[in-house]
């Protein structure tokens, strides 16, 4: 009986150690105030041009989310906190709701999304691109991948602008 709460003692001063390993690990790792400055820098603004700025932390990840001023656009990011690695980001740029069935056509609309996804126009055309109605709004919606990433972007139909892109880190 002695040995049995010996071994039992010494494995949860082992799980109790590692625990600890993990959360120093983590601590060392990408911080709060990290995850906020990296995510303005990748959007190109500082915190005075910004407002509802929300860090949270979910699990091994930060989640940065704030608006910019001028614009009322919405930026999402979520990052690793053991590395600091992008591992989505959203934006929803605010536009005048437009319910026109005219549109861009798709060549225009796989063009307008390769400029935002900073990305050469072969690649998004190896995705998919769809017309499609998205509540009273028609938009374009386009898919596609590349060697680290999946895309989403929603490009508002009438007008060519892109109003929605997303990207995820394929795992």
């Amino acid at each position: 009986m002695k040995k049995a709460r010996k071994k039992l003692f010494a494995l949860i001063l082992v799980v109790l150690t590692l625990t600890a390993g993990l959360e120093a690990f983590a601590a060392g790792g990408l911080t709060r105030s990290g995850a906020l400055a990296a995510a303005l820098k990748d959007a190109g603004l500082t915190k005075a041009q910004v407002t509802a700025v929300e860090v949270e932390r979910d699990g091994r990840s930060y989640e940065v989310e704030f608006r910019e001023k001028a614009t009322g656009d919405q930026y999402e990011y979520e990052y690793r906190i053991s590395d600091g690695r992008l591992k989505e980001k959203s934006v929803e740029y605010r536009h005048a709701r437009n319910t026109s069935t005219e549109r861009v056509s798709r060549a225009a609309a796989l063009k307008a999304a390769a400029k935002a996804a900073g990305v050469k126009l072969w690649i998004i055309r190896a995705g998919s691109c769809r017309y499609k109605q998205d509540g009273r709004e028609w938009i374009w919606e386009v898919k596609f991948k590349t060697r680290t990433w999946n895309y989403e972007i929603e490009i508002l139909a009438p007008t060519g602008r892109v109003i929605e892109m997303s990207k995820e880190r394929i795992k």
